[in-house]
């Protein structure tokens, strides 16, 4: 799984349309589900989970101080949302974590 946290007026659909410019950087993710990761600060506004997640559904939030926190729901499996089918065949699953500013 790979987290994409931005702020920005309206939601993205997939992580290729998504501007380096909307990331938000040092926000802090937390992942829960079948196996909870976190809370973890990226300091690109991208995090790549390096383990194999179990499939099932997780929920994502994104804090950060400044910003109205983001959550969003990711079912993990082969068909998952933002899906990237890696040389080796891995599947990497990207989510996309909206954040607001008050």
């Amino acid at each position: 799984m790979t987290v994409h946290v931005y702020e920005a007026p309206l939601p993205y659909d997939s992580y290729e349309q998504l501007p380096s410019s909307a990331l938000v950087s040092n926000s802090t993710i937390t992942i829960t589900g079948l196996r909870n990761f976190g809370p973890e600060t990226t300091p690109t506004g991208i995090l790549g989970i390096p383990t194999q997640i179990p499939g099932g559904t997780y929920t994502i939030s994104a804090t950060k101080t400044g910003y109205n926190a983001g959550t969003t729901t990711l079912v993990v499996g082969t068909d998952c949302t933002g899906k990237q089918v890696l040389p080796d065949g891995n599947i990497v699953c990207h989510v996309l974590v909206r954040m607001s500013t008050p």
